[in-house]
């Protein structure tokens, strides 16, 4: 997104703040070679409106820096998923290079922000390693053999090294899908250990991230909702205003009325197409998240 689309969403008074993408490769062009430009437009145009940013950095996929393969020589794997035409190449989730240069990137994040004055602005940072929502979806491609604990402990690193570089904001960690490595069924489980960890050994400051709420709600925080009293923070499955598979499964105000009343949460993406709609009824949702009276 430029800095003009930026300071657009930013102007609206729906909006609180702006939820940021940024690829590793972008932000680490070489090893120990940094480009915040990415993040300095964000919380500059953030700062000016007085509003804040949730920074969401990707590490698997194409988001990998190449670096990290060719110098750094960290462990990598390739796999097709069912359906798909093209492989995708991610780092082994508990590779200790991989895990290693992932801290080393955040915290050269948080002296960035801490040397520009800028880290109060930083509402919130997703924990994205190793994968972004935590299900392994070709855990049977993997050149070892998966182990839950193991897995466990590459998480439980991640978790340390955001709370050490980020230990006065909110940390988001990812609500996986049900099942973690094929169909095993202990994504709950598997998540509730990673939560309570966090929330046990550093005593908050961590939220739960689901990234898939619609009109009928959330079926990965449906699945953990017993967790702890952690905030809640919500993201919409799809864009309301252009839903050809029909994800939503109903309205925009529905789905926000949900995250409201079922799940207390006061955080939600929305997405900039249904921001920019011209629909009565879809901007009419959004006010919702402000005014919760009225879902009544």
């Amino acid at each position: 997104m430029s800095s003009s689309n930026y300071n657009t969403f930013l102007a609206m008074s729906a909006v609180d703040g702006i939820a940021v993408r940024a690829n590793w490769s972008a932000l680490e062009t070489a090893s120990g070679v940094y480009d915040w430009t990415i993040v300095n437009n964000a919380v500059t145009a953030a700062s000016v409106a007085g509003k804040k940013v949730t920074l969401h950095i990707l590490p698997t996929g194409t988001s990998t820096p190449a670096w990290l393969y060719s110098s750094a020589s960290a462990a990598s794997y390739t796999y097709t998923l069912p359906g798909a035409s093209t492989s995708t190449t991610d780092p082994v989730p508990w590779d200790n290079i991989y895990l290693t240069r992932w801290a080393s990137l955040i915290n050269a994040l948080a002296d960035h922000l801490t040397a520009s004055g800028v880290t109060a602005k930083i509402q919130a940072i997703s924990i994205t390693a190793p994968v972004p929502e935590m299900s392994l979806a070709a855990c049977d491609q993997l050149p070892t053999s998966y182990v839950s604990a193991t897995y466990s402990q590459a998480w439980r690193t991640t978790i340390d090294a955001a709370q050490s570089a980020f230990p006065n904001t909110q940390k988001l960690l990812p609500v996986p899908v049900d099942s973690i490595c094929k169909q095993d069924m202990t994504g709950p489980t598997f998540y509730k250990g990673l939560l309570n960890y966090a929330l046990q050994t550093y005593g908050g400051g961590f939220a739960m991230f689901a990234a898939d709420l619609n009109a009928q709600g959330s079926w990965r925080i449906d699945g953990v909702s017993d967790v702890s009293s952690a905030p809640i923070n919500l993201q919409f499955i799809w864009q309301a205003s252009s839903d050809p598979g029909n994800r939503m499964q109903g309205t925009l105000k529905d789905a926000i009325c949900k995250g409201l009343n079922s799940y207390k949460s006061n955080y939600f993406e929305v997405y900039q197409e249904d921001l920019s709609s011209t629909s009565a009824p879809v901007q009419q949702a959004i006010q919702a998240i402000h005014t919760p009276s009225l879902c009544n």
